[in-house]
């Protein structure tokens, strides 16, 4: 074990303390890292080179690597490289075990781990895109397990994939698109027309699910930080402007150029059939490598920067023998930060970091001869998109999508009144932020309501009805029924006991009996237990639920447990026995973004 391993690994053990204390996230954090590396990571390499003419003793240490299967090729390749050099922690050689594995099994995999207490499978997690750790990490058991900090092994450019005579047509390559003009082009019924060309049609824009493209998710991010100007109304507004201009939503995006590579087709037909979708320059180069019949242009929307980002990712707290696996884990993580370890995500068109400069070079910078096993310092980055950001832009993008129907049950309760340390606020103001921040970007095309519970509020029902269930848009009194639950959730008063098990199964069968779409769901917010004696029990709760789920009109639960205090169990089996989720805001900092996932799940 080198001087920079240990250093590096104690610094990530002090980096995970620091996580179980409301995980700081500094800038300065990041400083020292680099500041760390900078001063040992040549001792790293000097070491490890060293290490290649020793003898390995007979209990390798493996390394579980997940991939996702667009890396999962590279990784492979880099590690039998890194094999070869024969890595040792003490006299043990490392072998590293790469499994391709893509985000919603990772998804899984960490749930399961986080609630069971359980090895998830695989030490460290290489994703396409950094970004889906923050997807990943809008549950707070999960982000415990994610690091803050991550060295970056490769990105590529998040783009627009315009056809290349259009992107010609459209001022490419001297002129870069904006956003305002293609969302523009694709309201204009002329289309084409006004670039000369009427046979190319309308101009057409897709855009793949952010919840599973990393183009799409990326592309996102990339809108979201160009709309978001701290008005939520703005936001829902530019949010909604885009995706009216869109031909397709949510459509593969292999599938959005598809008729590029058609063989039959002549070039006006497959062009007016192709659309413009968010890519990455990385995709685009593979899909010209192909010889299609008409290539695509990598265009550059406005000056964002934007990158999709190849994470480095050892998890916290998942290995029966973390020491050594973690020891593993940097040495790997060092090898692929260097310029022998570069080379197969180069080859597979990803921009590399280079050395001195931290700037992003071309696969046909990659170098030879006498600089190939130069030390690369590691490029060091705080997670982002923030976890606030990610959340609210997945949320504002599939809130706006959605068709069913949403009701809000809020614990009102008397423990809602307690007043949270440090903040000034109690939970149930805390609660208020959070639900008015979520309700903002409602679809029009939903429907909405609200209600609150405790015990006995109205006769003996333990809830009362807010602003009864009904589409969002409709006229409630002066406003539109979104303002109306706006403004009821800022009358809530907390009082009383909890009756959670009755106010449940009366919430869900009253959207069943309004039921409109599959995304018809239930959001039980608690911080308690139920305290009804005279109420269904949760084994009869239970029951009931399972025994009038429709498969054909179905009706979700999903249950944020607010607080220590929270019953988590009864919440995730009443979540469950619906086909929902469970999610758990364990302090203030975790309410608004799992309230938000799960509206957007």
């Amino acid at each position: 074990m080198t001087t920079d391993t240990l250093t590096r690994a104690q610094l990530r053990s002090r980096h995970r303390a620091r996580k179980s204390r409301h995980r700081a996230r500094t800038v300065a954090g990041l400083a020292t890292l680099l500041i760390i590396v900078v001063g040992t990571s040549g001792l790293a390499w000097w070491g490890y080179q060293a290490r290649g003419a020793a003898s390995c003793g007979a209990s390798p240490v493996i390394l579980r690597v997940a991939a996702s299967s667009s890396v999962a090729d590279e990784v492979v390749e880099e590690a039998r490289a890194f094999e070869r050099g024969k890595p040792q922690v003490g006299d043990a050689c490392v072998t590293v075990d790469v499994t391709a594995m893509d985000v919603p099994k990772v998804n899984e995999a960490l749930v399961s781990a986080a609630a069971l207490r359980r090895d998830p499978g695989f030490d460290v997690w290489i994703p396409e895109s950094a970004t889906w750790a923050k997807v990943l990490s809008r549950r707070p058991e999960v982000d415990r397990l994610l690091p803050d900090v991550f060295s970056v092994l490769a990105s590529s450019p998040v783009v627009a994939a315009i056809p290349e005579p259009m992107a010609k047509a459209l001022g490419w390559p001297k002129r870069q698109a904006e956003l305002d003009d293609l969302v523009a082009l694709a309201q204009d019924p002329a289309g084409w027309a006004r670039f000369g060309h009427p046979e190319w049609g309308r101009v057409r824009v897709a855009w793949p699910d952010p919840q599973k493209s990393t183009a799409g998710l990326d592309g996102l991010m990339t809108l979201f930080a160009k709309l978001d100007t701290g008005n939520a109304e703005q936001l829902r507004g530019g949010m909604l402007r885009v995706q009216n201009a869109l031909t397709s939503l949510n459509l593969d995006d292999s599938k959005a150029v598809a008729s590029l590579s058609d063989a039959q087709l002549t070039p006006a037909q497959a062009l007016k059939q192709s659309m413009i979708t968010p890519s990455t320059e990385r995709e685009v180069r593979a899909f010209n490598a192909a010889n299609p019949v008409e290539k695509l242009a990598p265009v550059t929307v406005g000056v964002s920067g934007a990158s999709s980002k190849v994470g480095y990712l050892p998890l916290y707290g998942t290995s029966l023998d973390r020491v050594r696996a973690m020891t593993a884990a940097e040495s790997f993580g060092q090898f692929l930060t260097s310029q022998d370890g570069s080379r197969a995500f180069a080859r597979a068109g990803w921009r590399i970091p280079t050395g001195e400069s931290g700037t992003e070079t071309g696969p046909a910078t990659v170098g030879s001869g006498a600089s190939v096993h130069e030390v690369k310092l590691a490029t060091l980055e705080l997670s982002q998109p923030t976890l606030q950001s990610i959340t609210r832009a997945l949320q504002s993008w599939s809130a706006l999508e959605r068709t069913g129907s949403v009701l809000l049950a809020v614990d009102v309760s008397g423990s809602m009144k307690e007043q949270v340390p440090r903040l000034g606020l109690t939970r149930l103001e805390l609660a208020q932020k959070a639900l008015t921040s979520a309700i903002v970007s409602t679809s029009d095309r939903s429907s909405i309501g609200l209600w609150e519970f405790s015990r006995r509020l109205k006769g003996d029902k333990d809830y009362q009805v807010v602003v009864p269930l009904g589409a969002a848009s409709d006229a409630v009194g002066a406003g539109t029924r979104r303002d109306a639950v706006r403004v009821g959730i800022g009358r809530l008063t907390a009082r009383g006991d909890t009756g959670l098990y009755d106010t449940t199964l009366a919430a869900v069968r009253d959207v069943r009996s309004k039921w409109r779409a599959d995304q018809d769901v239930v959001v039980i917010l608690s911080d308690g237990k139920n305290e009804d004696p005279g109420s269904i029990s949760l084994k009869g709760l239970v029951a009931a639920l399972k025994k009038e789920q429709d498969p054909d009109r179905p009706v979700r639960v999903y249950t944020v447990a607010y607080g220590a205090q929270a019953d988590a169990a009864a919440l995730s089996a009443i979540a469950k026995a619906t086909g929902g989720q469970s999610f758990v805001a364990a302090s203030p900092a975790d309410i608004e973004r799992v309230l938000l996932a799960s509206l957007s799940e």
